[in-house]
């Protein structure tokens, strides 16, 4: 489905679902979220450990680009 072809409230119920997705850990979803946090942070953010990773995965850093690129992933926002 594109996101043409998606209302506002259809749109909002997919954010919804991967986000209650998200918090449930679903897809170890979160682990993918810092893997993509590594790979697209382009230097706005320091990340020299561990620590600072999940700290700025907790933070919610980058995380409505990791979305939308996981609901590209499966054709949602094509």
């Amino acid at each position: 489905m594109s996101l043409d072809y998606l209302t506002l409230s259809e749109l909002e119920y997919v954010y919804e679902d991967f986000d209650r997705k998200y918090d449930r850990d679903d897809d170890d979803l979160q682990s993918r979220h810092m893997e993509y946090i590594m790979e697209h942070c382009g230097g706005d953010r320091m990340i020299c450990n561990g620590d600072m990773l999940i700290e700025a995965q907790e933070e919610g850093y980058l995380y409505e680009d990791f979305r939308d690129f996981c609901l590209e992933d499966y054709g949602v926002m094509a």
